[in-house]
């Protein structure tokens, strides 16, 4: 229901790359079946929060390494029916990404859920790859191209996330799923073409005296 709260929508989205690689790691029927199941039901959702936030990227990115990893192992009704989601889902988010603030111009894709939204939306186009007829070289391109913008405007030349390293992570979860799709697929580096690689020097220099807790900048807070 639209009253569920994110962090439920996020956890159950992210649950299911961990199962399935259980499967694929094993062979165990039971860890397939519950990954699917878990995505059936997810396709049977009318509402994912607003359908178009990071509550809904956790949810594709899940459905889309899903798909990929347990292809063999769905009926082709199974199938169907989470490609019917992630087509739709594809659809929404490049029309948002077009119209939206978040996605307008380059500075306004600073934010860390639109690198978290477009990287999940660019997951699902390569799961789908070959099988629908949207412009999946466009979409691609788009995907990819706000992805570098976050790592280069949100990220500056010394490794700084201007939101600070907790924000830094909540944007960057499906991206780096997306990431190394990228790589894997012969479609570039992301973190070695962007300011990302930076990051994990700057994570240690900020670390505050005493050790444990970071200078978390921007609207973020100091509890970590």
């Amino acid at each position: 229901t639209p009253e569920v709260l994110e962090g439920d929508f996020r956890r159950i989205g992210e649950r299911i790359p961990y199962v399935a690689i259980c499967h694929l790691l094993t062979g165990e029927k039971r860890y397939s079946e519950c990954a699917i199941n878990t995505m059936l039901a997810i396709t049977a959702c009318e509402h994912w929060g607003n359908n178009r936030d990071i509550e809904a990227a956790h949810l594709l990115y899940g459905l889309a390494l899903g798909y990929d990893w347990l292809y063999d192992a769905m009926t082709p009704e199974q199938r169907h029916a989470v490609r019917r989601e992630l087509v739709a889902h594809i659809l929404l988010i490049d029309g948002e990404s077009r119209q939206a603030g978040w996605g307008r111009r380059p500075l306004n894709r600073v934010w860390n859920f639109a690198p978290g939204i477009m990287s999940a939306m660019g997951l699902c186009v390569l799961a789908v790859e070959g099988e629908t007829l949207l412009g999946e070289h466009m979409l691609l391109f788009d995907a990819r191209r706000y992805l570098r913008d976050y790592l280069t405007l949100g990220i500056d030349r010394d490794g700084c996330g201007h939101e600070g390293p907790n924000y830094l992570a909540y944007g960057l979860d499906s991206a780096c799923y997306f990431m190394t799709a990228l790589r894997d697929s012969g479609r570039g580096d992301l973190l070695l073409e962007t300011n990302l690689q930076l990051t994990p020097p700057w994570l240690v220099t900020e670390t505050l005296p005493g050790g444990g807790r970071w200078n978390n900048l921007s609207d973020c807070s100091h509890g970590q």
